[in-house]
């Protein structure tokens, strides 16, 4: 059984008179995070629907681009999720913003006064790795509930896109249950997202292939 699940706003779950995932385009780091959220409601959801019509022995998960960074949150808080394939993902949302063609796309502004830019980015992003060693060390989701994750002024969580970028839940996932799949051309994520989602996923398998972001790579056999 395979179960092709639409991410929310893309494809058939369009709204009216929209574009497939435009909406995206103007979230900020509040609705970034609702998104996530809702995209591995779904995904578990659609697990217990598979499991109900067929019981399935081993439950995996594919996802490409968006749905890649989906897939990693998905794999590290779903225990039923066996094996995943990435393909065309990465990691650190600073990088991925700024250093890849999305600068040129995003409108969304998560500043807390003005619009967002480069340099406010980068001064959000500070803290992301002493937030994420201290995660580690917490060695469980709750800390992602405490007071300073609710209150992002008071803590290192200075913006809620740092709980749903992949690097915050990579650690959790053993790398012999992940193959990545890049591009050598991706105008999307650039080799450092990658590379760095790579590393603290425990550096699993990796190809990389002389393939741009849109292209038909599911279709070559090798």
């Amino acid at each position: 059984l395979c179960l092709f699940v639409n991410l929310p706003f893309h494809l058939s779950r369009t709204p009216e008179n929209e574009s497939s995932g435009k909406r995206l385009v103007y979230y900020d780091d509040k609705e970034t995070l609702s998104f996530f959220h809702q995209c591995v409601v779904d995904i578990r959801k659609s697990i217990d629907i598979a499991e109900e019509l067929v019981a399935p022995a081993e439950t995996d998960i594919c996802g490409i681009s968006l749905g890649a960074m989906v897939s990693v949150v998905a794999k590290a808080l779903e225990a039923r999720i066996r094996k995943a394939v990435l393909l065309l993902g990465g990691g650190y949302w600073e990088d991925i913003h700024w250093k890849g063609i999305l600068r040129f796309v995003l409108k969304g502004n998560c500043a807390d006064s003005g619009t967002i830019n480069r340099n406010k980015c980068h001064e959000y992003y500070a803290n992301y790795f002493d937030f994420l060693d201290s995660l580690k060390k917490e060695k469980n989701m709750t800390f992602l509930a405490d007071s300073d994750i609710n209150n992002p002024d008071g803590g290192l969580c200075t913006k809620k896109c740092y709980l749903c970028d992949p690097l915050t839940f990579a650690h959790m996932i053993n790398h012999e249950d992940v193959i990545m799949l890049n591009s050598n051309f991706d105008h999307f994520f650039t080799r450092k997202s990658t590379i760095l989602l790579w590393k603290e996923l425990g550096k699993p398998k990796i190809y990389w292939l002389n393939y741009p972001h849109f292209s038909s790579i599911l279709s070559k056999p090798k």
